[in-house]
């Protein structure tokens, strides 16, 4: 057993980890396992990836409607700058829901989650046709 894998198991088999070996997943781990994971990986890293960029072109083009129009001397931004932002506000806002019970919480807003974007920019597009 190399060192690694011997420090690992005296550290973790009080905890009941040792499937977690080393050696296990150097053995046992098929071609298909890891090509399920790395699919995985990117699909998530993608979909991130879309949350922050649209939020961030929503959050350009909200800007130039509204702030640039009323004040034309601020800065102008790109849309860069806006997936900074909506990630900078992103963390900052507590996200967790573990003090709520399951049965209170709302699993339909899973589904809006990838179209809330477009649907602030359709109701901001609405307003700026009507007011501006």
């Amino acid at each position: 057993m190399c060192w690694l894998c011997q420090t690992f198991h005296r550290n973790f088999t009080n905890l009941n980890f040792s499937f977690l070996s080393f050696h296990y997943l150097k053995t046992k781990t098929t071609m298909v396992e890891l090509t399920a994971l790395l699919i995985g990986a990117l699909i998530f890293v993608a979909l991130i990836g879309y949350s922050t960029f649209s939020w961030g072109y929503v959050l350009h083009v909200m800007y130039g409607w509204f702030i640039l129009s009323a004040i034309p001397t601020l800065p102008h931004f790109t849309v860069l700058h806006f997936v900074g932002f909506s990630l900078f506000a992103n963390a900052l806002v507590r996200h967790s829901s573990d003090s709520i019970k399951s049965e209170y919480k709302d699993k339909s807003k899973k589904s809006l989650h990838w179209i809330s974007p477009w649907l602030t920019l359709l109701v901001a597009w609405i307003v700026h046709s009507i007011w501006f």
